[in-house]
C-alpha cells in the first residue's frame, strides 16, 4: 500500500514551482492551438500563484506519494468577491500517480482547508479539454455554474461549484 500525504506548503517552495511547471506543461500540451483565440483569456496571467494561497485567505496543498511530490492545488478568496466563497486554483497530478486517489484525496484537503478557514462555497474552472478532471469535480458533487470573471466568454472553460454545508 503506498503512503499518501497531503501538507500544506508556501506556495513559492521549489517543489510547488516545479509540480506547477508541469502543470503549465501539460495544459500546454493540450491547449497549444488556442492560445490566440477570440474571447480567452490570458492563462498564464491568471494562473499566478501568490500570496492569496496562503494564510489566512487560502492554502496551497501538494501531495507526497511514497515520499515523492505528485500533486498540488491552491485555495483563494475567489475573484467573484463574494463573501465565504473561496476558488480552488492549480490543481493537477502527475501522470504517473494518476488513478490512484491523490485528485480526490487533494480535493477533500481543499474542502476541509476552505470549511477551516470559513468559506461555506468552493468555485473553480477546469478545461473542456480536461475531461478527466471535469469527471472527478462532477463525482465530487460539483456542479456546473456559468462562466464567472475571466473565463465568463471562454468557451475553452467549464466552471463548478459546491456548497460545503459548512457556516
Amino acid at each position: 500500500m503506498s503512503a499518501l500525504v497531503i501538507e500544506a506548503v508556501p506556495f513559492d517552495h521549489p517543489v510547488v514551482r516545479g509540480l506547477v511547471a508541469d502543470l503549465d506543461a501539460d495544459l500546454d500540451a493540450r491547449y497549444a492551438d488556442d492560445d490566440e483565440e477570440e474571447g480567452e483569456p490570458d492563462r498564464a496571467m491568471l494562473n499566478v500563484l501568490d500570496a492569496s494561497v496562503s494564510p489566512p485567505l487560502g492554502t496551497f496543498l501538494v501531495a507526497w506519494l511514497d515520499g515523492a511530490a505528485v500533486g498540488c492545488g491552491g485555495l483563494r478568496p475567489a475573484p467573484t468577491g463574494e463573501a465565504g466563497v473561496a476558488e480552488i486554483k492549480r490543481m493537477y497530478v502527475a501522470p504517473a500517480a494518476r488513478g490512484r486517489g491523490v485528485s480526490r484525496a487533494l480535493l477533500a484537503g481543499l474542502e476541509g482547508a476552505a470549511a477551516d478557514l470559513g468559506y461555506h462555497r468552493v468555485v473553480l474552472e477546469t478545461g473542456t479539454r480536461q475531461q478527466e478532471a471535469m469527471a472527478l469535480y462532477e463525482s465530487a458533487g460539483y456542479e456546473t455554474i456559468a462562466n464567472y470573471g475571466a473565463y465568463r466568454y471562454s468557451e475553452l472553460s467549464r466552471c463548478y461549484a459546491r456548497d460545503l454545508g459548512v457556516g
